[in-house]
């Protein structure tokens, strides 16, 4: 009884909840409150809880959509987070969509990165007068975890807004994102020596993702200038080094492969621009 009253204690927002609505969580709650403790319970267990958040995600899926789209180091999740309709799928699902996409905390189950879409969803159409949804442009994975198809499927019927910023910025926020704080995070979270060899595997895991696509010898050379670039930024803390084997990395696989895709759903796209003229679009919509 110590470890539930704990547990309430810790956790003021929680709710009580067992498979399908069982007696347990009502006799739990009932010790809690001889404890003088009201905790609340959810009728019907986690089943209710289930598909009520499939059903919300399904409703609140209806409202108009502007995807916010453009090449790697964009922006793009930054300009959807500053949003006050925005929803980052992104952050829900732990992964930011690429080869290089994972961080330091591992993906949750699917229904659980459902459920956590529907409270977001529904937290965010309560804060306002939602009439529009702001997301990222993404495929129908994030890493393990894929979108509802409810979700999906209006997403490919969107308007874009496409972010088509220089070249040089794009460059500075990946260095900043993928460069400086994954290695910070890292090393905070392993220390610097264990820190540094997790954060050289999450990069040589990335680039060896793609292995296929690249073609061994192509591989091979980008392998290689990382090793080199990784051996620079050891020394001498520069992460410059990295830019001979990610400016090729972009140039020649990802900035092709997007504007594929784009070109395949050229018509859905109903405004471009660099990323403060897309922010400011965002707002008139």
């Amino acid at each position: 009884m110590d470890a539930w009253r704990a547990a309430c204690l810790q956790n003021p927002q929680g709710i009580l909840c067992c498979a399908r609505g069982g007696q347990r969580s009502h006799i739990v709650q009932r010790w809690l409150h001889e404890a003088g403790i009201d905790y609340p319970l959810v009728d019907g267990g986690y089943k209710a809880l289930r598909q009520t958040a499939i059903q919300a995600t399904i409703e609140l899926s209806q409202k108009p959509i502007v995807l916010i789209g453009g090449c790697t180091g964009s922006g793009k999740t930054l300009l959807v987070q500053q949003q006050p309709n925005g929803v980052d799928l992104e952050g829900l699902a732990r992964h930011r969509g690429s080869a290089f996409g994972r961080t330091l905390q591992p993906q949750l189950s699917q229904a659980s990165f459902e459920n956590l879409l529907a409270a977001e969803m529904l937290k965010t159409d309560a804060r306002q007068d939602l009439h529009l949804w702001v997301l990222e442009d993404e495929s129908r994975m994030i890493g393990s975890n894929h979108l509802p198809e409810c979700l999906r499927e209006r997403m490919t019927q969107a308007a874009i807004a496409v972010v088509e910023d220089p070249f040089e910025i794009r460059l500075e926020r990946l260095n900043e994102e993928y460069f400086l704080r994954m290695h910070h995070d890292f090393t905070h979270a392993y220390g610097d020596e264990q820190g540094w060899q997790e954060y050289c595997e999450y990069l040589h895991h990335g680039l060896s993702a793609i292995k296929r696509r690249l073609g061994l010898q192509r591989y091979n050379e980008l392998a290689a200038r990382l090793d080199a670039a990784l051996a620079t930024q050891l020394t001498t803390g520069s992460t410059d080094g990295h830019l001979a084997w990610l400016v090729p990395l972009l140039k020649e696989y990802y900035d092709p492969m997007y504007r594929y895709q784009l070109e395949k759903k050229a018509e859905k796209v109903v405004f471009r621009g660099e990323w403060a003229e897309v922010a400011e679009w965002v707002k008139t919509q």
